[in-house]
């Protein structure tokens, strides 16, 4: 069941901050680091402030403040996992954006961590960038080397009128020589099954009539779609009769859709995106997608890795559940993996295959190469190595997240403390401890239960 999304904005100070609360703790990947989190808490209360709601509770906020007379800065945006690529976010900048033309302003800013360093802000940057937003300039240390500062910019402009269902059912308009004689080619050699009436209007003043034709087609092309994918790429026995790939045709279909959301200004909820769910379902449903032919699956895989399952046209869902389907054998697994190495972004997903199929050597390589990022890394080093029975290497890692990192430790000092327990180094577990105590970013409680149950 789909509900609908109501954004507001918020006035009350001590609604707003427990609202970023309740947001931003419920978000460790991206606001992991309490001091930082609390800072946006707090300031939460005094910048503009919009909220999300679904069925009547906040999924995500967004806090909008002024950094110069004609600029102003996307401060801080959250929104609940579970609500992820459902919509939230854009209609939040919308109402954001909509607000900073209302007061006059003439730049939009924001700041993120720039690209490659964390899959979490990889998806971020991705976002800004589909809503419009151009890279700016990249401040290498204005946070910290591990967490470069990516600014973001965008100039403003009233947005055209939006115009309703209705209203683009009665829109008639004149479409270009060249669109006309385009479309009658496609009737005549059976591309389009359908029949039209052609209606003429004027230019307007304004221009908005390029917006109409635009509005007018995506029905046009809804009704095509209607007729041509369903019976070109839901057939599949016909498909088996001629002897053509059924992945291979929707596949034409989908990057056809693809193509067309290239041009639009906006991604937002556009019927191609609808389209691309539906032939991903009905291809999973039908199943046997194993057993097409691996260099098509392949070529197919690599395109989707290298676009991030075309995130930026809000089609990353149902194009990643569909290469869930795309591999069994271990060797594809590992090709799989291959690609996502390469592309950098996906690193942590390679590092977990290779660690599954049998490449062990790749998945330490991958994890040592990052082990700059943040403290998941060196966890994750440091419990193989564990597990592998090689004790100084794991506490060599740990040591090593120590002076590095500042997000959560709690992992860390409990393997440190326990160890130098188990070695009867007292100095050190005591060096340890006392550190630990120092940290915000320790669960002091979980490490004690640990601690305890190390003794009983």
């Amino acid at each position: 069941m789909e509900y609908e999304t109501a954004v507001r904005q918020v006035t009350e100070a001590e609604t707003r901050r427990r609202i970023a609360r309740t947001i931003l703790e419920a978000l460790p990947d991206w606001f992991g680091i309490r001091e930082s989190r609390e800072e946006y808490i707090n300031a939460s209360g005094t910048w503009t402030f919009f909220a999300a709601y679904r069925q009547g509770s906040p999924a995500g906020f967004l806090c909008l403040k002024e950094t110069g007379k004609a600029t102003a800065e996307l401060a801080v945006m959250g929104v609940l996992s579970e609500y992820h690529r459902q919509g939230i976010g854009r209609a939040l900048f919308e109402a954001a954006r909509e607000e900073a033309v209302r007061r006059g302003y003439q730049f939009l800013q924001v700041k993120t961590v720039a690209m490659g360093y964390y899959e979490t802000y990889d998806r971020t940057n991705r976002f800004y960038q589909s809503m419009g937003f151009q890279e700016f300039e990249v401040f290498p240390e204005l946070w910290d080397r591990a967490n470069p500062c990516q600014i973001y910019v965008m100039g403003l402009a009233e947005k055209q009128k939006s115009v309703s269902l209705t209203e683009r059912q009665n829109i008639v308009c004149m479409p270009s020589k060249k669109e006309i004689d385009d479309y009658c080619g496609r009737v005549k050699a059976g591309e389009i099954a359908l029949r039209y009436e052609k209606r003429y209007v004027e230019f307007d003043e304004d221009g908005s009539y390029l917006e109409h034709w635009r509005l007018k087609k995506d029905i046009d092309r809804k009704q095509e779609l209607i007729s041509g994918i369903r019976s070109k790429c839901m057939l599949p026995e016909e498909k088996k009769a001629d002897n053509v790939s059924v992945l291979a045709a929707c596949w034409k279909q989908i990057k056809d859709q693809l193509t067309r959301l290239s041009y639009e200004p906006y991604i937002d909820d556009q019927l191609e995106i609808d389209e691309v769910w539906e032939i991903c379902e009905a291809l999973i449903k039908r199943g046997g997608l194993e057993q097409e032919d691996w260099q098509l699956r392949r070529r197919i895989l690599k395109e989707l890795v290298e676009n991030d399952y075309y995130d930026y046209y809000s089609c990353y869902d149902p194009l990643h559940d569909l290469v869930e389907h795309f591999c069994t054998e271990p060797w594809e697994y590992l090709e799989l993996a291959d690609m996502m190495e390469s592309c950098g972004y996906e690193w942590r997903k390679a590092a977990d295959l290779y660690l599954k199929y049998g490449r062990e050597d790749k998945y330490v390589d991958i994890l040592e190469v990052h082990l700059e990022k943040d403290s998941k890394t060196y966890v994750d080093l440091m419990n193989y190595y564990r597990k592998q029975k090689m004790e100084d290497e794991a506490r060599h890692v740990a040591e090593q997240c120590l002076e590095k990192c500042k997000d959560e430790l709690t992992d860390i000092f409990i393997f440190l403390l326990t160890d130098a327990e188990r070695n009867g180094q007292a100095e050190r577990f005591q060096k340890y401890y006392n550190s630990a105590k120092r940290r915000r970013s320790v669960d002091m409680g979980r490490l004690e239960e640990a601690l305890r149950k190390e003794t009983e």
